[in-house]
């Protein structure tokens, strides 16, 4: 799985200090988002965390990019938009099932 806090630390501009478990491999990439290590040990998290606060720039770019991702990426509609499309496609060959627009669904949910 993926943890909310993984999303909410991008989406405040947070940098993510963390561990490839789950899909958090697959969405934090190591340097851009922040730190991704195997190790269990808190001196490369400090470390980092040190880098990070003695770089303001460094910090600024890994802040706006993780707030534009999961902005992008993660909020609500754009999911919506991505699982419909999914159920879109794999409805496409049954004429007896209807899957609403975006567009549609949004309006039905409000």
């Amino acid at each position: 799985g993926l943890p909310c806090t993984i999303l909410e630390c991008m989406l405040y501009g947070m940098p993510v200090l963390t561990r490839p478990e789950g899909a958090i491999g697959e969405i934090i990439v190591d340097g851009s988002h922040g730190l991704l290590t195997g190790s269990r040990e808190p001196e490369p998290y400090a470390a980092y965390a040190i880098e990070l606060l003695g770089d303001a720039a460094a910090y600024e770019r890994v802040s706006r990019r993780n707030m534009q991702e999961a902005m992008e990426k993660y909020r609500a509609s754009a999911v919506q938009s991505r699982v419909l499309a999914v159920y879109r496609e794999l409805f496409a060959g049954f004429s007896a099932v209807s899957v609403p627009s975006g567009d549609a669904a949004r309006a039905s949910s409000a």
